[in-house]
């Protein structure tokens, strides 16, 4: 039996807390990307991103997050965080090493109201090719034993 997903977002005295439920693939990346560039629009609001229920994490998953990462951390500030046990950090982040990459909290932050239901509707087919040709573009870009893989990736999905 296939795993539901859900996106849920609420509002934290910092700005936001978005948590994953189930899978995050291909289909859910793209809503999940346009929630976190909506809720980082305002400056200078942080969001939480809480892996805690999350049971999957697919390669276009992973290179969102890589995007997201490098759009919204760095030069001293961070504005993107990661909350993941250890286990499910381990086992979701650590073989692509981007247990070492994202920037985590040890706990999500206080919501200042309920987590709500995100909308998850599938994107057109162009714009899912465009984003999974740059996730995986921001994951050859790391470097690693799979970057040709990933790089191959992106420009078979370019050439489509």
């Amino acid at each position: 039996m296939a795993t539901s997903s859900r996106l849920s977002v609420g509002r934290t005295n910092a700005g936001y807390l978005v948590a994953l439920e189930g899978k995050g693939t291909l289909f859910q990346s793209p809503s999940f990307q346009e929630l976190a560039e909506r809720c980082l629009r305002e400056e200078p609001s942080t969001l939480v991103f809480d892996l805690s229920a999350c049971e999957y994490l697919d390669s276009t998953f992973l290179g969102c997050l890589v995007s997201l990462h490098r759009k919204y951390n760095g030069g001293g500030r961070v504005r993107l965080q990661v909350h993941a046990p250890s286990e499910v950090r381990g086992r979701l982040l650590h073989s692509s090493h981007l247990d070492r990459l994202l920037a985590f909290t040890p706990r999500p932050p206080e919501l200042a109201g309920e987590l709500v239901a995100a909308d998850m509707s599938r994107p057109d087919r162009d714009l899912l090719g465009r984003h999974v040709e740059e996730s995986h573009r921001r994951l050859a870009e790391l470097g690693g034993h799979d970057a040709a893989a990933f790089g191959r990736i992106a420009q078979s999905v370019a050439s489509e």
